[in-house]
């Protein structure tokens, strides 16, 4: 049987995913419409801990008691880097990634390895997607690029980290083709890349290249299928007229993500195209 919190993140995943694809790459946008994360992030500052009290007041007061035991730890042993990773890992499992990625950050800065940057600057990607502030993105962007590059002073050639940074920079800057030029570098080095070919692939969807986007994706369900990857490739084929290819994408994408609202919307969307 599923968990509460494992429930929690089930159900947020499908809505996110039809949000992300609706999210346009900033380098696209005009540029008095949207400031860039430069602009603003200096502007205002978050910790975890003032991310996390925020959180709190949206979440099941059940699901938060083993947190505030670690952090009652964690306030009288504060170079406790095991209560930290344990704090961060709770976070984590309640798909608050805002406060999850702040967690790892400061587990990374006191344990520096690539791997723990890596990890703290996957959360943070996965935390600006899901915030609406632009102010508080554009900071969690900028602490997400910042992850990225301290991995990569340590380890220069992992790619977990060059896909990583190349995503964040076409996702959440205005010089995406930057970002392009990393993902690239990735995929001519490790050609099934799952994580580079898909954010490539979103890149083509927005730029109107289904055809590339397909490929992509193609690429990535042979590799590592997903919900998320499936229903970017329903899309893809539905953008290019190919419906019973599409039809089956979308029905693949309800096999991973079971969240009633997410099934509805995939079985209107087969609807409409029959």
């Amino acid at each position: 049987m599923l968990s509460g919190k494992q429930i929690g993140v089930i159900l947020s995943v499908g809505i996110l995913i039809v949000a992300l694809y609706l999210l346009p790459v900033k380098g696209l946008v005009n540029p008095e419409e949207e400031s860039s994360p430069e602009q603003t992030a200096t502007e205002m500052v978050f910790s975890a801990g003032e991310l996390a009290e925020t959180a709190k007041q949206n979440i099941n007061p059940s699901l938060l008691v083993e947190i505030e035991e670690i952090e009652q730890q964690l306030d009288a042993n504060p170079g406790d880097t095991s209560l930290l990773k344990e704090l961060a890992f709770q976070w984590e499992q309640l798909n608050v990634s805002t406060v999850s990625g702040l967690y790892y950050k400061e587990l990374a800065e006191k344990q520096p390895t690539a791997a723990n940057w890596i990890k703290a600057g996957d959360e943070l990607r996965k935390g600006y997607k899901s915030v609406k502030d632009t102010v508080q993105e554009s900071f969690l962007v900028n602490q997400t690029i910042a992850a990225y590059e301290q991995a990569l002073e340590l380890d220069p050639e992992n790619l977990d980290a060059q896909t990583g940074l190349g995503a964040v920079t076409v996702e959440g800057t205005p010089q995406p083709m930057k970002g392009i030029q990393l993902l690239l570098g990735v995929v001519e080095k490790d050609p099934d890349n799952p994580a580079a070919n898909l954010t490539l692939g979103k890149f083509s969807m927005q730029t109107g290249q289904y055809d590339k986007a397909r490929d992509r994706f193609l690429t990535v369900v042979e590799n590592q299928p997903g919900g998320e990857v499936y229903f970017y490739l329903g899309e893809a084929y539905r953008q290019l007229g190919e419906k019973e290819k599409a039809i089956s994408a979308y029905e693949n994408t309800k096999r991973y993500i079971v969240d009633p609202q997410f099934t509805t919307m995939i079985d209107n969307i087969i609807r409409e195209m029959k």
